[in-house]
């Protein structure tokens, strides 16, 4: 049995690699799913919407700390999948292989139809010819889908220049748009309504998502648990705050009854630049916007992607030869590119439903394993290497926070059935 009270740690981390830590999460969690979030906080508006920000940060930091405490107690490169197997069976694990199998299909067809709305958009702007979406589906796609099918390198080389492009375009754009914040338009005498929160939860808790990348900061950061733990703490507030900006920027530009389009279009990108563009004072911000939007939309879906295609290539057994690569290629990407071709216009939808099922592996999955992994011996669950000593880690404050995360999965579950439904109001501008 393993004794975590007198662990000691054999390997040192610098600063520099919590850092990085901390670059990864805000990387995993600020991506395309920042351009839905207007959108569907319309209804709610600013200042509430900001609420909704803050309890949805508070629960997903802590679900990932709580894979980080039923983690620690087995190897380091154990993944997600492995450590839900090994502490809530196969039938829990299955649940989790469909959940995020679900989630990843739905994003990868989320960035298809606005990466290429946006594709078909620009090409339209600068040649002055219309060009239909699904051209702009497939540009998209074929280049893109190109470099997750090369490999992990040409993934990893390409996002890093993306990466830096989003992080300049993102400050030159919030601070552009910052001239052109008006007071009443952020705080309008007819404020957002609480009534309007059901459509907005699925889609703001799949924004906070970065939690299959938490056994890789185990590995990152060798397996120091609090050095984990501090990465996902800064990370996933400084998401928080990038949210918050993005958030004062745009609703603090475009006036909440113009959002009408922007719904009805189910949030598409092209559409919200186009109702945003009068109201900024100047045309380079315009241009930055839709620069910004396409570096988001663009590493959002490098992430998504590569991530959706191991996986295939996990469940299938497929091999790296010409043949199996082509077959996961297919089976990972083209299914969602060509149900984005029949089904072309569904952004901000998608990002909703896979916070349905983001709430099943991100929230109620990480609170059994704690529940599991604290009610239980750890040397019946799992023995970690003799090698791989741990810096242990726990939780505060105990079963209170699983039950808030329980109680928080189910609102979330229940603010998606419901507004499907049709059983609440919906804000439509």
């Amino acid at each position: 049995m393993i004794n975590t009270d007198t662990l000691e740690v054999s390997v040192q981390v610098s600063i520099w690699r919590i850092l990085a830590g901390v670059g990864i999460v805000t990387g995993t969690t600020v991506g395309a799913g920042m351009l839905a979030i207007p959108t569907a906080t319309a209804g709610l508006w600013f200042g509430k919407s900001l609420c909704v920000f803050i309890i949805t940060w508070f629960m997903m930091m802590i679900t990932g700390l709580m894979i980080l405490e039923a983690g620690q107690y087995f190897p380091k490169r154990a993944h997600f999948q492995t450590i839900v197997r090994a502490v809530l069976g196969q039938k829990w694990a299955i649940i989790n292989s469909l959940s995020l199998a679900f989630v990843l299909y739905l994003l990868v067809y989320a960035y298809i139809s606005v990466g290429g709305d946006l594709t078909a958009h620009s090409i339209e702007q600068i040649s002055g010819q219309a060009m239909p979406l699904w051209a702009g589906q497939l540009i998209f796609f074929g280049v893109l889908g190109l470099v997750v099918w090369l490999s992990h390198q040409w993934v990893a080389r390409f996002n890093a220049v993306i990466v830096v492009a989003l992080m300049i375009s993102f400050l030159l754009t919030v601070a552009g748009m910052f001239s052109s914040v008006k007071y009443d338009v952020l705080f309008p005498t007819q404020a957002g309504e609480w009534q309007y929160i059901w459509v907005a939860l699925p889609v703001v808790l799949t924004s906070f998502g970065y939690h299959i990348n938490v056994p890789t900061l185990r590995v990152y950061l060798h397996n120091h648990s609090k050095k984990v733990a501090i990465a996902i703490v800064l990370g996933s507030f400084i998401a928080l705050l990038l949210y918050a900006l993005w958030q004062l920027a745009v609703q603090g530009v475009l006036p909440r009854a113009y959002f009408a389009p922007v719904i009805a279009g189910d949030g598409q990108t092209s559409v919200l630049i186009k109702a945003m563009s009068p109201f900024t004072q100047t045309h380079s911000a315009t241009l930055l916007l839709t620069m910004f939007s396409y570096f988001a939309i663009a590493t959002s879906f490098l992430g998504v992607a590569l991530g959706l295609y191991e996986f295939i290539a996990d469940v299938f057994s497929f091999g790296d030869s010409l043949n199996d690569r082509l077959k996961t290629a297919f089976i990972s990407l083209g299914l969602p590119l060509l149900f984005c071709l029949y089904k072309p216009y569904g952004f901000v939808s998608a990002i909703a439903y896979a916070g349905l099922a983001l709430t099943i592996w991100a929230l109620i999955i990480p609170a059994m394993m704690i529940v599991k992994t604290r009610r239980q011996a750890v040397s019946s669950i799992a023995k970690n290497d003799e090698d791989e000593l741990i810096e242990p880690f726990r939780v505060p404050f105990g079963y209170l926070l699983v039950g808030m995360v329980i109680l928080f999965a189910v609102i979330n579950i229940a603010a998606k059935v419901l507004s499907d439904a049709g059983w609440v109001p919906v804000f439509t501008g």
